[in-house]
């Protein structure tokens, strides 16, 4: 698996799993170490991207495995402070930057795509685009190096990244009314 842009019609070949509710308790136990691990991970590993693109695979492994609102809402919050450390260390190149970006905004799509959240997935489209007209570096695929192309935007412009509470409220917005997913997807 790697970071790509999971649009509402991909057909993508990948697989749900079904969970019980002792998945969900084991998540709500350890949602935290989970949490503060990979974001230890995320800070000593972004220079390197093989090392990236595990830690990005770990989180969708999650999100795929266990779909639910406990997981989604934990890849999504951990997303958020992966983009916070990528927009606000100061001892980042560049590229390491652009690979986390690419990586939040992947593991966002998937979370949309798995839960078929069109609330959420407006505001990830929304985002998606705005990059790939401005600054398409931060999107799908990771790349070795980048060719900033003349007119594109290499500063921290708010609306190429997620606002936590847009986060949020999609989330909310979803799972609020929605069914449980089950079963397995091709």
């Amino acid at each position: 698996m790697v970071p790509t842009i999971y649009y509402e019609f991909s057909q993508a070949q990948l697989r749900l799993g079904s969970y019980e509710s002792c998945d969900k308790t084991f998540f709500r136990h350890y949602r935290d170490k989970i949490h503060e691990h990979c974001l230890v991970a995320v800070k000593t590993h972004c220079h390197n991207i093989s090392n990236l693109k595990v830690i990005f695979a770990i989180i969708c492994s999650i999100v795929l495995e266990v779909p639910c609102g406990l997981t989604a809402a934990m890849a999504a919050c951990l997303c958020m402070e992966i983009q916070d450390y990528a927009l606000n260390e100061e001892n980042l190149v560049a590229s390491s930057r652009y690979w986390m970006h690419a990586i939040v905004i992947s593991v966002m799509s998937l979370i949309c795509w798995v839960h078929k959240a069109s609330v959420l997935y407006r505001y990830v489209n929304q985002v998606i685009s705005r990059r790939a007209k401005e600054a398409p570096h931060l999107n799908p695929p990771l790349m070795q190096s980048y060719k900033i192309g003349h007119g594109h935007v290499t500063w921290n412009k708010p609306t190429l990244f997620f606002e936590d509470w847009e986060m949020r409220f999609g989330l909310w917005k979803h799972f609020k009314d929605a069914q449980p997913i089950t079963g397995n997807k091709a």
